[in-house]
């Protein structure tokens, strides 16, 4: 065992436990399940983080997602990291049968080197995690990679490959069966940083290096869109905002299949409506009628490609930003986005016994795929 390592071990074995996760059925949305998943991402930092959880009982969600923040809940190797509140989100996904993907975020300075992110204790850090939590069924290696400020250094396929490759051959020694999603892909900002990688030129470089064998599902993060849901690349015009449209999974598709990548799947693990910071124009989309009807074409439309094979909608519980609410499922005052019940209408077409209730009558719901092709 390195040094480096040796020294956390203790703090580790107190901290995070050695719990084997039970056996569990395929979650929807894994390569092993038929069934398109869905997801929402709750927000450690936010505001009403405990509240809210119920909410994804009622909603009978698949997953629930989660960033963990490394560097911010363990800044000091020698001191114990702070995961009280991980620990109760994770509790609740046990008990509600709830599938958790766990997004490791901001590596702290003593899991760093030069070319971002240590390999080795990622791998061990990511191994112990998924002994502690048996709700843990994914992982998402630093989302973002393609962009230099998430990856915390000039974003690298090759090294980002390495740390995949040395992370999964972990959890496989560790016989612990969790699903990595790689990439966490982001479209550049309109004013991207020096050395941030275009997202479609880090994937391909992630196949040149080796990547093929190393991936069974790609992870794309959209938080910023723009544009008609229907909208596709090819109407795009080239300019500010084009790779922020929802379908730019279909770019993402088609570098997968030019990389012989036809039975990989992939994941949205960040997505909702435009919030108008591309396009002032689009504010009136953040209308409650208007931003449902926008989400109902766009989960129609995810849910229809059998290579997406889950949807993590953005933000259950309200951030502590000013705009936190913009799109939050619960609001600070405990109240329900008017999306929150149509989502779970959506949601319960994964179960046959609700297709064809009284609840799919509303007129906005003429919008939704009840088959999916």
């Amino acid at each position: 065992m390195k040094p480096y390592l040796s020294r956390l071990v203790l703090p580790l074995i107190l901290i995070l436990g050695f719990l084997a996760p039970g056996k569990v059925q395929a979650s929807r949305g894994a390569p092993s399940s038929a069934d398109f998943g869905y997801g929402v991402r709750v927000d450690l930092d936010g505001k009403q983080v405990l509240e809210s959880l119920p909410a994804l009982s009622t909603l009978r969600v698949d997953w629930i997602g989660i960033d963990f923040n490394w560097s911010a809940r363990w800044p000091d190797s020698q001191s114990q990291p702070d995961l009280q509140i991980l620990d109760q989100v994770m509790q609740f996904a046990q008990q509600a049968n709830i599938s958790v993907l766990l997004s490791i975020t901001n590596a702290p300075a003593w899991a760093s080197t030069p070319q971002g992110p240590d390999p080795a204790m990622t791998a061990w850090f990511a191994t112990n995690l998924a002994r502690r939590y048996p709700a843990l069924r994914a992982i998402e290696l630093f989302p973002q990679a393609n962009i230099r400020q998430a990856w915390g250094a000039i974003p690298d396929p090759g090294a980002y490959l390495n740390l995949l490759r040395g992370t999964r051959a972990a959890l496989r020694d560790a016989n612990l069966d969790i699903l990595l999603a790689a990439g966490g892909l982001a479209p550049l900002s309109t004013h991207p940083d020096n050395g941030d990688l275009d997202d479609l030129t880090f994937l391909r470089g992630l196949y040149q290096t080796g990547g093929l064998d190393q991936t069974t599902v790609i992870s794309l993060r959209l938080p910023e869109l723009t544009g008609d849901p229907l909208q596709s690349p090819e109407n795009s015009s080239p300019g500010e905002g084009q790779q922020h449209i929802l379908r730019h999974y279909e770019e993402i598709r088609q570098v997968m299949l030019e990389n012989h990548h036809a039975s990989g799947i992939l994941w949205i693990t960040h997505f909702s409506g435009p919030s108008g910071k591309i396009h002032g124009g689009e504010s009136a989309t953040l209308e409650p009628q208007k931003q449902t009807l926008w989400l109902i074409q766009a989960y129609r439309l995810m849910r229809a490609q059998l290579y997406i094979g889950a949807a993590f909608y953005g933000q259950l519980n309200p951030s502590a930003h000013p705009e936190g609410e913009t799109f939050s499922l619960i609001r600070s005052d405990s109240s329900r986005n008017p999306f929150f019940e149509v989502l779970g209408r959506l949601i319960a077409q994964n179960n046959q016994e609700f297709i064809g209730s009284p609840d799919f009558s509303e007129p906005q719901l003429k919008y939704i795929h009840k088959d999916r092709d």
